[in-house]
């Protein structure tokens, strides 16, 4: 059983570094396998016309540009 209140804990974290990291870290290496369950419950392929997509790059920048503000600065100019 999942607790999500403490997921949900992980995402309430003020600190964009620390919150990307956990969620990364403690999050996605449970919600993957959940989804690969749901998809091979309902007996698709995955591939030209299902795609899952996970959230992992977009936090795993967001991390990164978080240690490193001033990188982060100049990608946005």
């Amino acid at each position: 059983m999942l607790d999500l209140t403490y997921f949900q804990s992980l995402f309430n974290e003020d600190n964009t570094e620390i919150r990307c990291r956990k969620v990364l870290d403690e999050v996605s290496p449970v919600i993957k396998p959940l989804f690969q369950r749901f998809v091979d419950s309902l007996g698709v392929t995955l591939g030209e016309e299902f795609i899952v997509r996970s959230y992992d790059s977009t936090l795993a920048t967001t991390y990164s540009d978080a240690r490193n503000p001033s990188y982060a600065e100049k990608k946005n100019i």
